[in-house]
């Protein structure tokens, strides 16, 4: 008998970029229909799955994803300005 090893496959959906895609989505629906309380929710919720390499650190990657990130962490911050100023 012999040992074999099988390699596993990455995945080609990674699960945490689909969460993120879905409540970002959900959370510009809620801004456009300007509700406000829930788009903070999954605003704030995507950016808990982050889309890209979990393990690499924040200021090690590239400059597109920062900024990626940066903008949605303002989108949120807009939304929360929004709903305490706005009503």
């Amino acid at each position: 008998m012999s040992n074999t090893t099988t390699a596993e496959k990455p995945s080609t959906i990674n699960g945490n970029r689909l969460l993120y895609g879905m409540f970002t989505l959900a959370g510009i629906i809620f801004l456009a229909l300007q509700n406000f309380d829930n788009a903070i929710i999954y605003l704030g919720l995507a950016l808990a799955f982050d889309p890209f390499n979990q393990a690499q650190p924040f200021h090690q990657r590239p400059k597109y994803q920062r900024i990626w990130l940066g903008v949605h962490a303002v989108l949120a911050m807009v939304a929360l300005a929004c709903l305490l100023f706005v009503r």
